[in-house]
């Protein structure tokens, strides 16, 4: 998300507005790799002194309410679609939701967020109110990308920099691409990759280390939702 808004603040401060994201526009170049990640289909987007910067447009269930006013709107319209791709992101599912494309509108129109079931109830304050922040109604009440960046959700905290220590430690032990030869434990972690071992180990000595794999992404994993 910090990768998206950067890329917001470069593209808003050369006075482009991409007013079209939404979940299926952020893709990752590299599925292994999530700082690739990158905004993409700029078809609808368009230069601030533009005469189309008053053209009605979006996504439903993304789009910022002034747009769907026909008034004049600016880069906060991609702050406000950010905000609803956050929200979708910590809970499985967008803020406003209808049985048509008509009253998915009028939820965009309202702004109304909810946070009441139970999907939100492990979720931090700080996330909720940079989730209103980038969400709200009117958009002089709405942040920019650099005043997001400077809030306390997305600032750094110890549980980062205590993850950032153990990967450095798991890379240093070269646990985090162990080699095989018969035994893949990965269908117990699949997003842990495993490539065939060249050296020859031992089948114990295969199934130890992977043993250890396992339980050193497992750490990892749960030291990503403390901090998310």
């Amino acid at each position: 998300m910090k990768r998206v808004l950067i890329a917001l603040e470069a593209l808003h401060s050369n006075g482009v507005v991409h007013r079209d994201l939404k979940m299926e526009n952020l893709m990752l170049e590299n599925v292994n790799d999530p700082s690739s990640l990158k905004i993409i289909d700029f078809g609808l987007a368009s230069f601030l002194n533009s005469p189309s910067m008053s053209m009605r447009c979006g996504s439903p269930g993304y789009v910022a309410p002034e747009i769907l006013r026909y008034s004049s709107y600016g880069t906060k319209v991609d702050i406000f679609s950010l905000g609803v791709i956050l929200y979708n992101i910590l809970c499985g599912y967008p803020p406003f939701r209808g049985n048509n494309v008509k009253e998915i509108f009028k939820k965009n129109m309202r702004c109304n967020i909810s946070f009441n079931t139970k999907h939100w109830l492990t979720k931090s304050e700080n996330v909720k109110e940079i989730i209103l922040w980038m969400c709200s109604k009117n958009p002089d009440d709405r942040c920019t990308a650099i005043q997001a960046l400077g809030h306390p959700w997305f600032l750094p905290k110890l549980t980062d920099m205590h993850m950032a220590s153990n990967m450095n430690e798991l890379a240093n032990k070269d646990m985090i691409m162990q080699k095989t030869t018969e035994y893949d434990m990965c269908k117990k972690c699949k997003h842990y990759p495993i490539e065939n071992n060249e050296k020859g180990n031992n089948n114990n000595d295969i199934i130890q280390n992977n043993q250890n794999s396992i339980n050193d992404y497992k750490k990892y994993h749960d030291t990503m939702l403390k901090i998310y």
